[in-house]
């Protein structure tokens, strides 16, 4: 009985009540778990990971580049990526006027230099491109 009491005592002297970082509820801990548990619940703490993981934090950050399954090179901007070639253009010469794609001159979609890049409308592209499948056949 007296042993009971003791191993009671011991156990709620030894939880300490720590604040979640996520949602601010307070949730007890055991001592020895004190410095590693930071949030009260699973939900919390996958929360907490999302925060703590992203961008250059993350292991498997490269560096904000990209390429996509096309070929083309995309870099991040805040939470979203770009195409390089279209945020190259843009700070270069400007906005894109409706209706109007840049095409990479010579063909390589990762070649983003400005030289390589001309800005040309929808039907002006497509012909370029159906004269080039022409060529190729």
């Amino acid at each position: 009985m007296f042993m009971a009491n003791r191993t009671n005592i011991w156990n709620r002297n030894h939880n300490l009540i720590k604040k979640c970082l996520i949602c601010g509820k307070e949730f007890k801990v055991k001592w020895s778990h004190a410095e590693r548990r930071k949030c009260c619940s699973r939900e919390c703490r996958y929360d907490l990971q999302k925060i703590l993981l992203q961008g250059e934090n993350n292991p498997n950050w490269k560096g904000g580049n990209a390429i996509n399954k096309e070929g083309y090179r995309m870099i991040r901007l805040g939470n979203k990526y770009i195409y390089e070639h279209i945020f190259v253009w843009k700070r270069n010469k400007g906005n894109i006027p409706q209706g109007f794609i840049i095409h990479h001159l010579n063909g390589n979609r990762q070649d983003n230099r400005i030289e390589n890049l001309a800005c040309m409308s929808n039907s002006e592209h497509m012909k370029l491109h159906r004269n080039k499948k022409e060529e190729v056949y």
